[in-house]
């Protein structure tokens, strides 16, 4: 009777042949391109559009809170006295635009359908509907 019990391994199969990475390399190349097209075909959103509005309503409130006067009319414009200069932005085409002192001609956003100033009694709701009918809303305070 044998006290060990083991199986016994063929010298051939000690590791990896040139064979095997041969199949290895030819599955691996076989892949790549369809990886490519998997990848291609996924649908990746991009933020740009939320991220530029925040950023508009970011400029927005940096220039009222320089400002010392605020006037806000009901034809989309805002008009704000921030030292001796009178800053007007309205709606000019499809862009968001800004002027000093009624000139210049700095856009701060573009593909924009309608922009709404609503006066409240700490300041003015702002209200953005851009081309594709999304709607973007915004609290500024105003404190003179």
């Amino acid at each position: 009777m044998r006290r060990f019990v083991f199986m016994e391994s063929k010298n051939k199969e000690k590791g990896f042949t040139f064979y095997t990475i041969l199949f290895i390399l030819t599955i691996l190349i076989m892949c790549i391109p369809i990886e490519a097209a998997i990848l291609k075909t996924m649908k990746n959103h991009s933020y740009y559009r939320e991220i530029s509005i925040q950023q508009f309503f970011f400029f927005l409130q940096q220039e009222v809170i320089q400002a010392s006067e605020l006037f806000v009319h009901r034809d989309g414009r805002i008009t704000l006295r921030a030292k001796e200069d009178l800053i007007t932005i309205e709606l000019y085409g499809d862009n968001i635009r800004r002027q000093v002192n009624g000139q210049g001609h700095e856009i701060y956003l573009r593909k924009i359908k309608k922009i709404q100033f609503a006066e409240e009694a700490s300041g003015f709701i702002v209200t953005i509907t851009d081309k594709k009918g999304y709607t973007y809303e915004k609290k500024i305070n105003f404190y003179p």
